[in-house]
């Protein structure tokens, strides 16, 4: 059972972040809606959970590579650094956050997936 293969609508999100001197930590909860293809069995119970854990884990590695990549870039669309300057409550400045801090950071990223619908591919 391949991730990529499938087709995936997402139907609900929720997202935490958190930036501090220890890192950046995400957590995410995804519910989806996943295709079936007729031409395969139907999904069980413990086929669901084959590829919650393996679409959780193909997100977890592709989010944790692009903040590498920021990080490398020395690049922050995603406001890292705003959310480390509130919580430290003070001033940050750009080149400090983008030189030194933020390619300086461990990434920590849990995701939680939930395949709430299964539909059939016409």
């Amino acid at each position: 059972m391949t991730v990529k293969d499938r087709t995936y609508v997402l139907l609900s999100h929720k997202s935490k972040s958190k930036v501090s001197e220890e890192g950046i930590k995400l957590d995410l909860s995804l519910q989806l809606d996943v295709d079936e293809d007729p031409t395969e069995a139907r999904f069980t119970p413990a086929k669901l959970k084959e590829l919650e854990s393996a679409v959780a884990d193909t997100l977890k590695k592709d989010i944790e590579g692009l903040i590498k990549k920021l990080q490398i870039l020395k690049v922050d669309p995603a406001g890292f650094g705003e959310k480390y300057r509130v919580a430290r409550g003070g001033e940050l400045q750009a080149d400090e956050w983008l030189d030194d801090l933020f390619p300086a950071m461990p990434v920590q990223v849990t995701i939680k997936i939930r395949i709430e619908k299964t539909g059939m591919l016409s």
